[in-house]
């Protein structure tokens, strides 16, 4: 889990707000999710904070496009938009998805979002 230290500490000072937002929005799904209540109110709350993450990452995506933010590989972080968010409200809107199964995925989009497509990060091609 990202700490708000790591946040704060690695690049905070050159990172637009969508992208911190996205972090928030994923750690405290993963905080919720730790908690390990399944009910409806959980899986409600739960779903507005995917609401949330969601148009952060629109907008994360907007801001690579107008060139105010960068990040590589541009085509990662609409990848993790499109369909690893879409996996996440599919298994969200399952109640039958166990929580093990949804802080994988949390923790999946977590990294990809920090290790790979941190703004300003280069990788190698």
């Amino acid at each position: 889990m990202i700490t708000n230290d790591v946040i704060s500490t690695s690049f905070a000072h050159e990172v637009l707000p969508s992208y911190l937002r996205a972090l928030q929005y994923l750690n405290s799904m993963y905080d919720v999710l730790l908690l390990g209540d399944p009910s409806f109110k959980t899986r409600t709350h739960l779903l507005y904070l995917h609401d949330r993450l969601m148009c952060s990452l629109t907008r994360l995506i907007q801001d690579v496009d107008n060139g105010m933010i960068d990040v590589e590989p541009v085509s990662l972080l609409r990848t993790l938009r499109a369909v690893n968010g879409r996996d996440l409200w599919l298994m969200l809107t399952d109640a039958s998805s166990r929580t093990e199964v949804l802080l994988r995925e949390v923790r999946a989009m977590l990294n990809i979002l920090t290790n790979l497509v941190a703004p300003g990060a280069r990788h190698e091609q």
